[in-house]
């Protein structure tokens, strides 16, 4: 490559004829014309064979996964429902981090990603920073407290704490909205894809209906460890397709050198912008915090992702399962990133680039339309998008499991199937996983009429819902000040402001002004300019109005106004309703923060917490699962409270007698011979210790 290039203006017929694999001889540079290139017979075999082959997998593990539980504990069907909805609980990590990391980068990150550095720059890598903060805290501040309690859905845990069914629900509403708008924008990247690349063959209505069809039957018919093990197959498609344009793109372009100029010569490459102006669409700020906050709503407070590390055999694998997550995610942002920068980097030195010419409709199909010219070759286009469609399936099956199991947990077991078989409840749960199924192919539909890319909508939108979840269980599980008034009120408010400046910012957002980009070599049968901005880009035209401000709001913003508004509510309620009079088991809150405000109480006589020691959970090692306790149980049969209500686990004659002196419990790590009868303890009980004779009173028979 000749250096001197770069030390004047960029010159594109120049430069495009000197770099290795050019298609242009080294005379006249002709003018670049749209692709005609189109799905190949082989292609649409490829594409069939994968979508088979998922199916084959989901099936196949399902069975394998019966034989083994069946063998492990001698029976057939005793715990049937148990094994559809979490896995029986021994699952293994690495399967279960892959499955964790592909449910949320999935086509939407494939297609959105390059796409949304072509348009605006490399801004956007910084995201993977927010996503290490965001598991990092999901693995330190959820997973300890929801895999110790051992509940089928998270939801449950929002009861237990707030001591309010009506506050459970809300949790759920939340959740079910913010899924269903997921499910649909999956289906949707890469069906509107398949229809470019088969010149409108087959519409983006049919492909939306097939692969929902295609995922309700596998996750119906196996349950989570179908899902789990298709996810695996999954990722390797993934990572294949993502890689293909990588490796064929710096051959074509003489290496990541060249990629690098060409970028940075058109104003892509960024990595800078520490504004604070919150319309700017993407700065440190926002992308650090915004990401951080949606991705620890994603690993944390999300039943898909708290259905699969439960499903694991112990806590410390639990966290390690989504510790992973958080590696696996460099490779997919960095590789989706550097795809983009490629497929700029072309089209910038033919100076021509697709969307400023009217050849693609959608900056979605910018991808695909990069693959079908210079990666046209039988087979990789194909490959290309069953990876598209493998991000999809990922994600629509492990929403749909996620949502059967709350369904089933949160709705119908507690009124109208408290004596239903393992059978029974297992399809029901499938029958379930059908009607989202429908929902998620509706939704698909709908997702048609979102405008810009579907990274920009996947994040706005249920971003937007997932926001005042996190804030929820976040008062729920850091805050045990917080009572069932102010997470209710925080909740609806919450909601109120994320929706309205998502929707709203939508509706009546602005046009968007773009970076540069080149179509002076397009043959579109008109003169062309150097320079022209796209219509998709980053920087907000002028605003008058103040209401036109608050929706000029950059989207990575909507998740941190969400969750602020939540725990500001919800705060504010409870100070004034007197929640830190309310006892709260140990058990719901962060043991990390059981210690730091038992710390303000004895050192500052600050009194944030009054706490009961642990009754919900049994305290065992790592190698052992904890049982759920009484409380959990009976707060799935609200129909049974009564006069016959068996006593509060928190009081046995066994463990303390009248008279006695001890305003807390002996702590588990001292024996009879240390402690003897009256004598006052200040430790509470800690986790984590075995031994009869600290087994908690939710073990021992109160009846």
């Amino acid at each position: 490559m000749n250096n001197s290039l770069w030390q004047s203006n960029l010159v594109p017929q120049a430069l495009w004829s000197s770099l290795p694999g050019s298609r242009q001889g080294a005379g006249a540079f002709a003018k670049h014309q749209q692709t005609n290139n189109q799905f190949s017979p082989v292609d649409y075999v490829v594409l069939g064979v994968f979508l088979t082959a998922s199916l084959a997998v989901g099936i196949v593990a399902s069975f394998i996964g019966r034989r083994k539980g069946n063998a492990d504990d001698g029976s057939a069907g005793s715990d049937e429902k148990e094994e559809f909805v979490m896995g029986g609980r021994k699952q293994q990590v690495i399967p279960v981090a892959l499955s964790l990391l592909v449910s949320f980068n999935s086509a939407i990150l494939i297609l959105g990603g390059p796409a949304e550095i072509y348009f605006n720059g490399t801004m956007y890598v910084l995201s993977i920073f927010g996503e290490q903060i965001g598991c990092v805290l999901a693995a330190l501040i959820f997973v300890p407290v929801f895999y110790q309690l051992r509940l089928t859905s998270l939801f449950e845990y929002l009861e237990l704490r707030f001591k309010s069914r009506l506050v459970r629900l809300m949790g759920n509403f939340l959740f079910l909205i913010s899924d269903v708008i997921y499910m649909g924008l999956a289906l949707y990247a890469p069906a509107t894809a398949l229809q470019y690349v088969s010149n409108g063959a087959i519409p983006v209505e049919a492909s939306i209906a097939v692969s929902g069809v295609i995922c309700t039957f596998y996750t119906a018919w196996g349950g989570l460890k179908a899902v789990i093990w298709t996810d695996v197959f999954q990722s390797v498609v993934m990572t294949a397709g993502i890689l293909a344009i990588i490796i064929r793109g710096l051959i074509d372009l003489g290496g990541i050198g060249n990629v690098w100029q060409i970028s940075y010569k058109y104003g892509r490459i960024e990595f800078d912008n520490f504004s604070l102006d919150p319309r700017v669409r993407h700065t440190v700020w926002g992308l650090v915090v915004g990401n951080g906050i949606v991705y620890s709503s994603t690993y944390g407070v999300s039943q898909a992702s708290v259905q699969r590390y439960c499903s694991v055999k112990t806590m410390r694998q639990a966290q390690l399962s989504v510790v992973l997550v958080s590696l696996g995610a460099i490779f997919f942002v960095v590789s989706s990133c550097l795809a983009g920068l490629i497929i700029f980097a072309y089209y910038a030195n033919v100076a021509c680039d697709p969307s400023a010419a009217g050849w693609i409709e959608d900056s979605n199909q910018i991808v695909p339309f990069y693959v079908m010219e210079n990666l046209s070759i039988p087979v990789v286009p194909g490959l290309f998008i069953a990876s598209l469609f493998a991000g999809a399936l990922s994600s629509v099956s492990s929403s749909l499991s996620a949502l059967a199991a709350t369904t089933w947990e949160d709705f119908f077991k507690p009124y109208w199937c408290l004596n239903a078989t393992e059978a029974k409840a297992t399809w029901i749960n499938r029958l379930f996983i059908v009607c989202y199924g429908v929902s998620a192919v509706l939704m698909g539909l709908i997702s048609t009429r979102f405008g810009g890319t579907v990274l920009q909508a996947s994040l706005s939108f249920s971003g937007s819902f997932g926001a005042p979840l996190l804030g929820l269980f976040s008062m729920g599980v850091l805050f045990p000040f917080v009572n069932k008034y102010g997470a209710l009120v925080g909740s609806v408010c919450g909601l109120i402001i994320s929706s309205w400046l998502s929707i709203g910012s939508y509706l009546n957002g602005k046009q968007l002004v773009g970076l540069p980009t080149n179509i002076s070599n397009c043959d579109v049968g008109t003169p062309g300019t150097t320079l022209l901005p796209t219509t998709v880009g980053t920087t907000q035209a002028p605003v008058v109005e103040p209401l036109d401000d608050w929706y000029s709001l950059s989207y990575v913003w909507f998740p941190i106004i969400g969750s602020a508004a939540t725990t500001a509510g919800g705060f504010i309620v409870s100070l004034f309703t007197r929640g830190y009079r309310e006892e709260v088991d140990e058990a719901f809150i962060n043991p990390y923060f059981v210690r730091f405000y038992k710390f303000l109480s004895r050192s500052c006589n600050i009194n944030l917490m009054r706490a009961t020691p642990s009754n919900a959970v049994q305290p065992v090692d790592d190698t052992e699962a904890i049982e759920v306790s009484e409380l959990s149980k009976q707060s799935n049969s609200p129909s049974r409270r009564g006069d016959d209500e068996p006593k509060p686990v928190d009081q046995s004659e066994d463990e303390v007698q009248p008279g006695e002196a001890t305003d807390e419990p002996k702590p588990v790590n001292q024996s009879e011979d240390e402690v003897q009868p009256g004598e006052v303890t200040d430790e509470p009980k800690r986790e984590g210790q075995s031994g009869e004779e600290d087994r908690p009173v939710a073990d021992k028979k109160t009846d």
